[in-house]
């Protein structure tokens, strides 16, 4: 009365037909299929690959029956159509008469049905087999004509209180699907979800109802990727997401407007969360939330987490508290072009931030704070506002962030900016360990920028002319040099620079240079004045008086 059916019809490729009305080979009838410890295969693999396989005959008369039935992978890759869940597939437990007789009754259903050509699915006759929720991975995944799933039926184990989902439905043609509320034992109140890729590449489905005594989802990698359909994930909200890889969680669900999450647990990843979202217009977390990633020699990637989500106008992160010490914004919010309000996380004292690309092709109108908290002490800046192009004024003060800064670099490249008020540059000077970017160590770099109006900007910490944007305007309307304390000789040289760059713009009209000499600061009180070397050129559209106001600030024209 023991057999196993491992593997035994697998890569019958031209087989179409499987009669098993007459099989016993001598065993009392019905068959007693055991896998157990005994024959820990059982039926796994039985019928893989038989692509051609359309008709078993007498599958019934097999009792799968055990402690621990293993059926994985038993049709998968086959060519059946349908197939229904009968009483023979069955536990030895029946928790109707023993509760905690679940300890040996489950059956392992995981990618059992995966590629076949299965329009429905019903886990209904699953009533009485405990510890069923565990293995549920992968079981209908590609199966791309199933069009019903009803998965009541499905019971919690006792001892973990797990269903695992797992790639589930992965790449099926669902329309709408409801995640029941589970059956569970007395002993248990809680359930808890796995759902990595259960609904990835859906393209059909519209709708997921989740029932409320699924308290937690602990895995959502790739979870709803690629639903393009998808417009509504009802009480997704009642669920709190609990150390786990959100990563790609709503990949392109280019149809989802709105996104409420209840809070985050030590979630180990937000890449790619809500990438390709284009009608998401409301994102929002309830609860106090923690990211975190237990490799403390990575990063907390952000990266691509709202890119060309084009339609939210305002994100707020601020629930978020960053457990990491590292954290990078690679293209986070790119293309994010009705961006128009951002709140950032909170974070950790002594951590790093690396900005790059962050906001490119982003629709903000003004400058955010993304570097005054003060428990960040490195800031990596690329790019970080490129082709802003609502970007028109810059008018927030970031003097205390340059010394924390490791890399400034194209941050306003192709913005409309026209005035930016504010910027100034400490005694530390920027540092990198990118030697093809040393010339713009400590650069705001203005590239493609019409701008014409610079307000109280330090030169005096600029390295050379190549630090200087490199497309400076033909006209300025105001600009203020400011030496500091950083050494006489220094402060000269690059205020030197600085003057030399404008002696190269020769176009600048009068009204130019008298705004930058009105712009200079009085500094009368110095031990010993500044030169500001302007070239015959300019000096000539100049009067005498007019140059002697920059003399009674303390400065030789």
């Amino acid at each position: 009365k023991y057999t196993s059916f491992y593997n035994m019809f697998a890569w019958y490729w031209k087989v179409t037909s499987i009669d098993l009305s007459n099989y016993n080979s001598g065993f009392i009838s019905p068959l007693i299929l055991l896998s157990g410890s005994d024959m820990p295969n059982g039926c796994s693999y039985m019928f893989y690959q038989t692509r051609e396989l359309k008709t078993i005959i007498g599958l019934e008369n097999i009792d799968f029956k055990d402690n621990n039935m293993n059926c994985s992978y038993m049709f998968a890759v086959s060519g059946i159509e349908q197939f229904t869940f009968t009483d023979n597939f069955v536990a030895f437990s029946d928790s109707t008469t023993n509760k905690y007789a679940y300890y040996n009754g489950y059956i392992n259903l995981s990618y059992m049905l995966q590629g076949t050509n299965i329009t429905s699915i019903d886990f209904t006759p699953f009533k009485k087999v405990d510890k069923l929720g565990n293995y549920l991975s992968g079981i209908c995944k590609n199966c791309a004509y199933l069009t019903q799933a009803n998965l009541d039926g499905i019971r919690v184990p006792y001892y973990n209180s797990t269903v695992y989902l797992t790639e589930a439905f992965y790449g099926t043609a669902l329309e709408t699907i409801e995640i029941p509320e589970f059956d569970i034992y007395e002993v248990r109140t809680t359930v808890n979800l796995y759902m990595s890729s259960t609904f990835r590449g859906c393209s059909k489905l519209r709708n997921v109802i989740f029932n409320t005594n699924i308290n937690s989802i602990n895995s959502f990698y790739y979870a709803f990727a690629s639903c393009s359909s998808l417009t509504d994930i009802t009480n997704l909200e009642s669920m709190t997401f609990d150390s786990c890889d959100i990563r790609y969680g709503f990949y392109n669900c280019s149809k989802l407007t709105t996104i409420t999450l209840k809070q985050l647990l030590k979630v180990s990843y937000l890449s790619y969360l809500c990438y390709g979202c284009t009608s998401l217009v409301n994102f929002n977390i309830l609860k106090d939330s923690t990211c975190y990633y237990s490799n403390s020699t990575t990063s907390f990637l952000c990266d691509y987490a709202f890119y060309n989500c084009s339609a939210i106008e305002s994100i707020d992160l601020s629930k978020i508290i960053m457990s990491n010490t590292s954290i990078s914004y690679d293209s986070t919010f790119y293309k994010c072009s009705s961006l128009n309000q951002i709140i950032m996380p909170n974070y950790k004292a002594g951590t790093s931030v690396s900005y790059k690309a962050t906001f490119q092709y982003s629709g903000l109108t003004f400058v955010p704070d993304i570097w005054s908290d003060e428990n960040i002490t490195k800031v990596y800046n690329e790019k970080v506002f490129w082709y802003c192009n609502n970007l028109t004024r810059a008018e927030y003060d970031i003097y205390k962030i340059y010394a924390k800064c490791t890399m400034i670099d194209a941050l306003f490249d192709g913005t409309n900016l026209t005035y930016v008020s504010g910027f100034a540059y400490p005694e530390t000077r920027c540092t990198t360990t990118n030697t093809n970017v040393t010339g713009y160590n400590g650069s705001m770099r203005f590239l493609n920028s019409p701008l014409k109006e610079i307000g109280l900007i330090d030169f005096t910490n600029f390295y050379s002319q190549s630090s200087l944007p490199s497309s400076m305007p033909t006209t300025l309307t105001t600009a203020s040099f400011v030496p500091n304390s950083i050494g006489i000789n220094q402060a000269q040289e690059d205020i030197t620079a600085i003057v030399g760059i404008i002696n190269l713009m020769t176009n600048l009209n009068k009204a130019s240079l008298l705004s930058l000499i009105d712009g200079l600061v009085d500094i009368t009180d110095l031990e010993t004045p500044f030169s500001f070397p302007l070239s015959d050129t300019h000096k000539a559209k100049l009067t005498d008086e007019e140059m002697a106001v920059a003399t009674l600030k303390g400065w030789t024209i």
